[in-house]
């Protein structure tokens, strides 16, 4: 430690839960422990976690794979193999404590042994895929079991990337490099495919001003992808945006008490076409009965009312509303990105965000010779002063990607070329 200070020691509780990680101020309140896997010791004595991508690296097939995965217990990951035998494999791997409903949702008492864990779910019963009649396997973040997977777990899933991957992999008979390329670019959503048309019905026979008419009217003509160039998206995820707060507004003061967990996209979706005069769209301060298509509508006002004199502007754009940036991972706001234009949406398979996005693209064609393509948002140089610090976003963002090398051994004779320009 530099100058004349002593050290601070910091005093962690430990209790049989685990480490203390809040302490109550006050009787009113108890002290927080926090019980997590990955402070047990690993379940498998001969290696563990970095074990597992040391023999991952070495495995020569199927059975290599699985040997190598009996070693990572967290945090849970999934793992995909292929191999040129013609093997595909899909294992959402680590160990799960089994659990009673709902268990994990809502902070238990400590003092009782009855909420405990009731052991961890065997590795032959963690949902797995091996060799599937429909020739791929495929992972986006959605639910891994069906709803009759005897055991109850709990997370924030997807509800609309993985259904469209799985639609448009099952849709293609043969898939080359091109193919995989337009669907890690694909910036359709289905969640617009599905919301839009019941939003667009529901103001149909309703008169619009001419400010409504013009939103409307570019939303009439969108294909639901979040092209860089579009106005659609923007116009659209307002409207929702807006449809989901009026409907929801009984929720609004409650949550600034306390915690509520707000309905998700999918199920107002629902909502809104199989009981469109449920009493949640009814707005409590008006004299009138609201429905569904009457919150459309006011919220269809609202993004007029704002937005729809911004329609002839020409940076009012997808890509520039987004606003996309590649930040720095130690924070460092002069080491960011400058603004990427580029496509994209959390519920699309490209799933570029404002502040996150798809951080490795790779697509390997296995055979007896391997080929790999790739791209990732950054450069091959930490050095923020390096001309390589930064020169793959551009590329990343518009979906070019690089033959990569893969080394064939220590005597692969296009490696001499390297080493010489290194020694230089």
């Amino acid at each position: 430690m530099r100058g004349e200070a002593q050290p601070e020691i910091e005093v962690t509780k430990l209790t049989e839960w685990g480490p203390v990680v809040y302490e109550a101020d006050g009787e009113a309140y108890q002290d927080l422990a926090m019980r997590w896997i990955a402070h047990d010791k690993p379940t498998k004595k001969e290696f563990h976690e970095i074990g597992t991508f040391y023999h991952l690296m070495r495995a020569k097939n199927m059975a290599d794979y699985f040997a190598a995965l009996e070693g990572y217990d967290s945090p849970a990951q999934n793992f995909v193999f292929a191999s040129n035998e013609g093997d595909i494999a899909i294992q959402v791997n680590g160990i799960f404590p089994i659990k009673e409903d709902q268990q994990g949702r809502f902070v238990q008492a400590g003092n009782t042994s009855k909420n405990a864990w009731k052991g961890f779910i065997p590795r032959d019963q963690v949902p797995k895929v091996v060799n599937p009649e429909r020739g791929f396997v495929a992972s986006a973040n959605q639910h891994s079991t069906s709803p009759d997977y005897p055991y109850y777990y709990l997370g924030g899933f997807d509800d609309y990337r993985g259904r469209y991957i799985n639609q448009e992999l099952a849709a293609l008979d043969q898939v080359g490099v091109s193919d995989m390329k337009a669907l890690q670019q694909n910036n359709y959503s289905l969640k617009a495919k599905e919301a839009l048309p019941l939003f667009l019905a529901a103001v149909d026979s309703l008169t619009l001003s001419a400010e409504e008419m013009a939103i409307v009217k570019v939303l009439k003509g969108w294909d639901y992808r979040y092209d860089a160039e579009d106005k659609a998206p923007i116009l659209f995820d307002l409207w929702f945006r807006e449809s989901y707060n009026l409907t929801f507004d009984e929720l609004k003061k409650p949550a600034e008490e306390r915690a509520i967990l707000y309905p998700e996209a999918w199920r107002y979706i629902a909502l809104f076409e199989d009981m469109p005069d449920h009493r949640f769209f009814d707005q409590t301060e008006t004299e009138t009965v609201e429905t569904a298509a009457a919150i459309a509508k006011m919220a269809l006002a609202k993004v007029a009312e704002t937005y729809s004199s911004k329609l002839q502007e020409k940076d009012f754009d997808w890509g520039h509303k987004k606003g996309t940036i590649v930040g720095h991972l130690g924070g460092i706001k002069a080491f960011d990105s400058d603004m990427v234009y580029s496509g994209g949406t959390g519920d699309a398979p490209n799933a570029i965000k404002p502040r996150h996005g798809p951080s490795w693209r790779m697509i390997v064609v296995l055979g007896e010779k391997v080929e790999a393509y790739g791209v990732f948002p950054g450069g091959q140089s930490g050095n923020p002063g390096s001309p390589y610090y930064d020169n793959t976003i551009k590329d990343w963002a518009e979906g070019t990607y690089y033959p990569l090398f893969l080394m064939e051994g220590p005597d692969d004779p296009s490696v001499t070329p390297l080493l010489t320009y290194n020694l230089k």
